[in-house]
């Protein structure tokens, strides 16, 4: 049984780095023309999800009921964020570097585009560029650190407040207890677990 799982794994390994090879080459063939027919609607698309992130998910984070609009906007809107700066420094780095960058760049799990673009920005004192991906990187995990941020803060709101929440497995109502987080029934004054007052 184990020399079946062994060959299994094998195999599996096999494909996986053959996959790899053949998502780089198409990368390096047509990664270039598609990345540069993109960019310009990815654009777009960022400089949307900055104004939206800006007027309404902000905004909206101040509000305890309308804070989860907050939480999945700005989480949704990071990886807007990530794509376009992913796809920049993409275009960056072929820019300057050629194949021979994007191919090193790709070595690093996908991510060594931005770095290298960079780098290559700064070898040929491209700061605007440089700044430019230095603000895309901000804006992508700052807003998905915020976004993560308002969600515990939300959770830890619920668990304060003992909100009620539908059981959806049982079909009744029940009451979490602020103090140990356990289920109760929704008339009940005191949690059956930890004896605190719901």
């Amino acid at each position: 049984m184990n020399r079946f799982k062994d060959l299994f794994y094998t195999i599996l390994g096999i494909v996986i780095f053959i996959a790899f090879i053949v998502v780089t080459a198409l990368l390096l063939v047509h990664g270039y023309k598609i990345a540069k027919s993109i960019f310009p609607i990815l654009v777009n698309v960022t400089g949307w999800a900055t104004l939206i992130s800006l007027v309404v998910f902000l905004p909206s984070a101040l509000f305890n009921k309308t804070r989860i609009i907050s939480v999945w906007g700005l989480f949704l809107a990071s990886y807007t964020f990530g794509v376009s700066l992913w796809v920049y420094g993409f275009l960056i780095t072929y820019f300057y570097w050629g194949v021979l960058g994007i191919v090193f760049g790709l070595l690093f799990m996908g991510i060594g585009v931005v770095p290298l673009g960079i780098v290559a920005s700064l070898f040929h004192a491209d700061w605007s560029t440089i700044g430019t991906m230095v603000y895309m990187f901000v804006l992508t995990y700052g807003s998905r650190a915020l976004a993560l941020y308002l969600e515990r803060k939300l959770e830890n709101q619920q668990l304060e407040t003992g909100v009620v929440i539908s059981d959806h497995n049982n079909n009744e109502d029940v009451n979490y207890c602020s103090s140990c987080g356990k289920k109760n029934q929704l008339g009940s004054n005191y949690c059956k677990f930890c004896g605190s007052k719901l």
